[in-house]
């Protein structure tokens, strides 16, 4: 027996109103769809100051005549207290007192060494920093040809982990306990090579200040599996 005309015109009212009702369900905050969707992770996120450094008057001698360059242009470097490096598993633990973080808690599992496309991180880029290595963040505002410039210091065996972020719109240094941040208007000043030129005596400076037990561990790859950076400049661990 065939379905009569009511039953069918039915079906096809509750075919199309299913539909529209998943949308409207994750259209409304408690439904919780928009939470696990690509374009919800992929909003406008809030622009955050960068927490200044304490001035280090060791440290602006290790820089040298870079020290002068940096201030003159409008960034600030300095010393941040250090924080108690433990490893923890859960984003709940994950609490810093200064903003990018440069030491503290941590994952266990540090990131690759190199040049990523995508964010990484915090509680994988502060196991990095405690390993002595320097992670430079390109901000929203940072020109292209100055992350090229950046990215051409990189070689293979330094620990150097470049990214973009978008929680800042300058350029901001870590090492383990210590900052350089230079807004876009520094950057514009001191131009793409400049930039470039500063940031390896800085990494000459700061690289390997980390953790006394970690600090001085070769550049070995990274266990963090995603992202993956677009250039990876590890070396081979021994294990």
């Amino acid at each position: 027996m065939h379905p009569s005309s009511d039953a069918r015109s039915h079906r096809s009212k509750r075919r199309r109103l299913v539909p529209a009702l998943l949308l409207l369900a994750c259209a409304l905050p408690i439904a919780g769809c928009a939470e696990d969707s690509p374009a919800a992770n992929s909003g406008p996120v809030k622009v955050r100051a960068v927490t200044d450094p304490a001035t280090s008057t060791k440290l602006a001698e290790e820089l040298g005549a870079t020290a002068t360059t940096l201030t003159d242009a409008g960034c600030v470097f300095g010393k941040y207290d250090e924080e108690e490096a433990n490893h923890v598993d859960s984003d709940d633990q994950l609490k810093w007192k200064s903003f990018p973080p440069t030491s503290g808690n941590h994952f266990e599992a540090w990131a690759p060494w190199g040049e990523y496309e995508a964010e990484v991180p915090d509680g994988n880029t502060v196991h990095n920093l405690e390993h002595g290595g320097v992670v430079v963040w390109f901000g929203t505002k940072v020109q292209d040809e100055t992350r090229s410039a950046v990215a051409d210091l990189l070689k293979d065996g330094d620990k150097w982990l470049l990214a973009p972020r978008r929680d800042i719109e300058g350029l901001f240094s870590g090492a383990w306990g210590v900052g350089l941040s230079c807004p876009p208007e520094a950057l514009t000043e001191l131009g793409p090579d400049g930039t470039a030129d500063v940031l390896d005596t800085w990494y000459d400076t700061v690289n390997s200040t980390g953790s006394e037990a970690e600090k001085d561990l070769p550049a070995y790859p990274g266990p963090m599996k995603e992202p993956t950076p677009k250039r990876d400049i590890s070396v081979e661990a021994p294990f």
